[in-house]
């Protein structure tokens, strides 16, 4: 479920030279989580820190808020993410949510499609490459309660595609061409109402990835297997003004090789006036601000990320600004 551009931009790394070192791998592959499917959050939750597993919301991120669905949601996102390299980073998703039994089993159906105006990749010992990828996926999650205070969920992800290349910025030569597909992994989500206004929640990956492609003339197929920890508790601390804080852990292998990366999110959520929130958080060293306005049909969002993931991509790609902007409508 944690797939596609992380896997792509590891084996970047690892083809091109290990010049970079081990460290170089562990951000590459960190700040590719953040900007693919499964790492995506609602627009309203990028606003308080990017949350996944604790925060409840219209367009989900952790399966088991599937079991607390009792009406249909349609969720459009748009996200553009602008690096000092000349990289853009263009993301589109589309959610549906229907409840099976309204507040005990419910579905969500995602689309998620990523492209890329093309960037200069400068990794330390190597010339200067141009680089490009696209992704498009379709994931599942399906939720249940298991009692009065509990959830459980499951997602999967069977449909996606990921492509990259890395080209000579003058003479247009291919250096390489990647694509990358999960062999087999899965989402599990839990929830506990701990009281009211208070979630605990619990997100694991676990996936295996295969690389394919060439590289310099000559064929790659890699394997890689990762798992990603997230736990987090949100707290309503009045009627107006939510706070939340969650931890994340992401880890890879592949042969004897393994690295990963970790860090912490807090934000918190005010209501200013009737339908009207603004929010700020904190995600691993990336500052976010938002704002929205819902009722009880529509909810339209915005929010801003500075430099998400700088200590990762920022060597190689530059400083970044994230905007991400979201409509939703509920039946």
């Amino acid at each position: 479920m944690l797939t596609r551009a992380a896997a792509v931009c590891i084996t970047i790394v690892l083809l091109l030279g290990v010049a970079a070192g081990a460290m170089a791998q562990t951000e590459l592959f960190s700040s590719a989580h953040l900007f693919s499917l499964p790492m995506s959050t609602t627009t309203r939750l990028y606003g308080m820190g990017g949350f996944i597993s604790c925060v409840q919301d219209r367009g989900f991120a952790n399966p088991a808020f599937a079991g607390l669905v009792e009406e249909i949601d349609v969720v459009g996102r748009y996200s553009v993410t602008g690096f000092d390299n000349g990289l853009d980073l263009r993301g589109g998703q589309f959610s549906v949510t229907v409840p099976l039994k309204p507040g005990t089993r419910g579905l969500q159906l995602t689309g998620f499609s990523l492209s890329a105006d093309p960037g200069v990749l400068a990794l330390p010992g190597a010339p200067p490459a141009q680089v490009d990828f696209s992704e498009t996926d379709l994931a599942i999650h399906y939720g249940q309660r298991v009692g009065n205070r509990y959830l459980v969920g499951v997602g999967f992800s069977p449909l996606f595609n990921t492509s990259a290349t890395l080209t000579e910025p003058i003479g247009g030569t291919p250096l390489m061409e990647l694509d990358a597909s999960v062999d087999k992994g899965v989402r599990l989500g839990f929830l506990a109402e701990l009281k009211e206004g208070c979630l605990l929640g619990v997100v694991y990956d676990r996936y295996d990835e295969d690389v394919t492609g060439q590289f310099l003339g000559m064929p790659v197929d890699e394997s890689f297997s990762s798992e990603v920890y997230i736990a987090g508790l949100s707290y309503r601390l009045d009627r107006r003004c939510l706070a939340a804080v969650e931890w994340q852990d992401v880890s890879t292998k592949r042969g004897g090789i393994s690295y990963g990366d970790a860090g912490m999110r807090l934000g918190m959520e005010c209501a200013v006036s009737r339908g009207v929130a603004l929010r700020s958080g904190y995600n691993d060293g990336a500052w976010s601000f938002g704002a929205g306005f819902s009722n009880d049909a529509w909810s339209v969002q915005y929010a801003y990320v500075n430099d998400l993931n700088a200590d990762a991509v920022g060597p190689f790609f530059g400083d970044s600004e994230t905007h991400q902007f979201e409509l939703t409508h509920r039946w």
